[in-house]
């Protein structure tokens, strides 16, 4: 495994403070050229594989460390995403480029965690949705196979977002709405995601608006490339409510590529987002950062270079998500369009030892075994409420 052993910009009282990020596996798609990166723009990583929306196959297709290892029928589409129990939702409906979400007919798949058969989704009864082009899905809340969920859908043109609520794997139009927003958006383009991110210390949920090609941003007389939107959503037990209390602009050195969030790890924030080319001549290239969020601008702790010398992304998508493990751990997964799938470990240093953190150098992912997601750490595995299973 290849690490990427870094200090973070500022010293605490009790010494630096490192963090470490370990690339697991990377794989090579498609041969570079090929269509099919026009096709397939979105992927997401969950329980150690990358899931790609590929409309031309008609299908989720699920990519490892040996590459692609099976492929998941589920009709036309460009957008994907995960939930908190790795279920995954992918776009449906009409063919074509552009094509906008529809309320009269079957628009979303859900790919069960458990593996049981395809769910169609039907939008129909949602009021209030605009049936205006999306391409592209957030992170969604909770676990909406085997309990409720949300997904947070932005839209081109709309200036709200709108919020999907879904109960025991079905769409629940009684609890979805368009989102209230009182302070200003960054704006929705047609390659735009809105997507659960962390629960702050006051145990408030927040979640991260990416938009393409957004910024730049200054902070302190600094100019960033780009930046994202954290949004403080009001959500109680579980259930979100139709206000957004506040809305931060967070700077990070983004690129023009889709792709990117925040997170939490420790008692500290991070974001991940696509890189900017050092020369500032290209924004599509590969690679990515991990950066500290501070009052002071981005602390760049982790960087992945580029691998490409030009571009080969053939739909403007350099998607690098975020999958929490512990306290201390996350994987992140990176889809570059036309170009490679690869999964990393990012780990902080450990504060405590308790039953999933143990020896720092043994690894932990996410898998599904039996239906249910285990974290796995070595010989050893744990439910997601930290209990060992035996």
């Amino acid at each position: 495994m290849k690490k990427f052993l870094l200090f973070a910009a500022a010293a605490v009282a009790m010494g630096a403070s490192a963090q470490t990020l370990t690339q697991v596996w990377s794989t090579q798609q498609v041969p570079v050229g090929s269509v099919w990166g026009g096709d397939a723009r979105q992927g997401v990583g969950v329980n150690g594989k990358v899931y790609i929306n590929n409309a031309a196959s008609m299908a989720v297709e699920v990519y490892g460390a040996q590459g692609l290892e099976k492929s998941i029928p589920t009709g036309y589409g460009w957008s994907i995403c995960a939930d908190d129990a790795g279920n995954i939702i992918s776009r449906a409906g009409t063919p074509g480029a552009g094509a906008p979400l529809k309320t009269d007919s079957i628009q979303l798949n859900i790919v069960p965690a458990d593996g049981s058969e395809v769910r169609k989704i039907s939008l129909e009864g949602l009021d209030g949705l605009a049936e205006a082009r999306v391409d592209y899905f957030g992170h969604a809340f909770g676990d909406v196979v085997n309990g409720t969920g949300y997904l947070i859908v932005t839209q081109n043109g709309e200036t709200k977002p709108y919020v999907i609520a879904f109960a025991e794997g079905e769409v629940d139009p009684d609890n979805s709405f368009p989102l209230i927003v009182d302070a200003e958006l960054i704006g929705f383009a047609t390659q735009s995601t809105l997507g659960f991110s962390y629960v702050d210390a006051e145990g408030a949920q927040h979640a991260t608006l990416m938009v393409r090609n957004s910024g730049p941003m200054t902070v302190n007389e600094i100019k960033y490339a780009g930046y994202f939107q954290d949004l403080t959503l009001d959500m109680e037990d579980g259930v979100l409510g139709e206000h957004v209390s506040e809305v931060a602009n967070v700077a990070v050195n983004r690129g023009a590529d889709a792709g990117g969030e925040i997170f939490k790890l420790g008692e500290k924030l991070y974001a991940v987002y696509p890189l900017k080319d050092a020369t500032g001549s290209f924004n599509y290239l590969d690679g990515f950062e991990v950066a500290e969020v501070t009052e002071e601008g981005p602390a760049v702790v982790a960087t992945v270079p580029a691998t490409y010398a030009a571009e080969q992304n053939k739909g403007a998508g350099n998607w690098v998500t975020v999958e929490p493990v512990d306290d201390c751990t996350v994987n992140i997964y990176n889809y570059y369009v036309n170009g490679f799938v690869a999964m990393y470990t990012f780990e902080v240093p450990q504060t405590a030892v308790n039953d999933i953190n143990v020896a720092k150098e043994v690894k932990a992912y996410k898998a599904i075994e039996n239906g249910q997601v285990v974290i796995v750490k070595g010989d050893a595995k744990y439910n997601v409420a930290g209990q060992a299973i035996k």
